[in-house]
C-alpha cells in the first residue's frame, strides 16, 4: 500500500524508548492518505501516524 511521500521520521519528545513516530509527510494528500489507515508496520513495530507539517 502506498501513504505517499514522506519528508522524515523522528521519535516525539518523551516517547524515546516507545513504538510512536511523528511522520512529517511532503505534501497534504499524503498526509490525508496516511490519516486514513490505524498505523503501518515499520521494522516490525505498528507505529502510530501522527503528521506534523504539511509542505
Amino acid at each position: 500500500d502506498d501513504i505517499g511521500q514522506i519528508e522524515k521520521i523522528e521519535r516525539p519528545l518523551g516517547c524515546e524508548n516507545g513504538n510512536f513516530l511523528n511522520i512529517i509527510y511532503t505534501n497534504n494528500v499524503s498526509c490525508q492518505n496516511a490519516l486514513n489507515r490505524d498505523g503501518i508496520s515499520f521494522n516490525g513495530y505498528m507505529i502510530g501516524v501522527v503528521p506534523l507539517i504539511n509542505k
